[in-house]
């Protein structure tokens, strides 16, 4: 291939990037969801350049939100917790058994590790607890799925006995690097085995999402007169917690793990 076609190809790939960035920035400035599909055509595109160029700056910056780069402020999302790429719907959790190259990155041949934050929220409807724990929850699209438990340790089992009392219906439940996963019966959910990563709000969704929109104004000083009356039902704790939680996809690793006292849980679970 000449230098010219190359070139020419080169162009039209960023061309397409342009095209894909901007349509979603579109999109998620009306409020509205972003498909899949589209997601995942561009992280492909994004794929395409690397290969093209014989380089992975652009695929880093855009894929990795730590990156210190302004690349990185392509990728279009909203802040707090209506950032779908960093609090997706279930449809668009990578896969336990086909990862997405949206949230992971390779890390050797056959080794894939987590190439960003990213954390599922949904609303409690109701729990089980026998013959294991398992919270039924609706996400913010109407989504419904369950959330069963498998601690694999005694610390496990202590954490999600002092978790449980706290997922009552009408609370919102985090999990940190939630992926969705099919079950033997044929039915669909997010596998929990290290209660650590999740949390429970003392508020259903459509209520947190409000109020980590005002913690985050207040912090930045952009409250709105409607923010400043707002009253934060939540103790102290849990207000810093969830203003950890809705920067997410500003912290780097390091920050976030020491907001949330997480000092000794593995930064990544690898992949082989």
């Amino acid at each position: 291939m000449s230098d010219k076609s190359a070139d020419s190809g080169q162009h039209a790939l960023r061309e397409r990037l342009k095209t894909l960035v901007e349509g979603i920035s579109k999109t998620l400035e009306a409020g509205e969801y972003v498909d899949s599909a589209v997601t995942d055509t561009l992280v492909s595109t994004l794929q395409q350049y690397k290969e093209r160029t014989g380089g992975n700056d652009m695929l880093h910056a855009l894929l990795n939100p730590d990156a210190d780069s302004a690349q990185a402020s392509m990728l279009p999302r909203k802040d707090g917790l209506l950032d779908h790429v960093t609090f997706p719907p279930f449809r668009d959790l990578s896969d336990h058994y086909d990862p997405s190259l949206l949230y992971h990155k390779w890390s050797g041949r056959d080794t894939l590790t987590h190439a960003r934050h990213w954390c599922f929220l949904a609303t409690i409807t109701s729990v089980i607890t026998f013959p294991r724990t398992i919270a039924f929850c609706t996400t913010m699209y109407g989504e419904k799925t369950q959330v069963p438990f498998y601690p694999e340790d005694k610390q496990d089992e202590r954490d999600l006995h002092n978790l449980t009392p706290r997922m009552r219906p009408g609370t919102t439940l985090a999990i940190l690097y939630a992926e969705r996963k099919q079950f033997f019966d044929g039915s669909a959910g997010i596998r929990v085995e290290t209660p650590r990563v999740c949390m429970v709000f003392d508020q259903p969704l459509n209520e947190l999402v409000a109020t980590a929109s005002t913690l985050m104004a207040r912090a930045d000083g952009t409250e709105t007169p409607a923010q400043k009356e707002r009253h934060i039902p939540l103790g102290n704790g849990e207000r810093d917690l969830l203003l950890s939680l809705a920067g997410l996809s500003r912290r780097t690793a390091k920050e976030f793990r020491k907001c949330v006292g997480w000092t000794n849980l593995p930064p990544f679970r690898l992949r082989k």
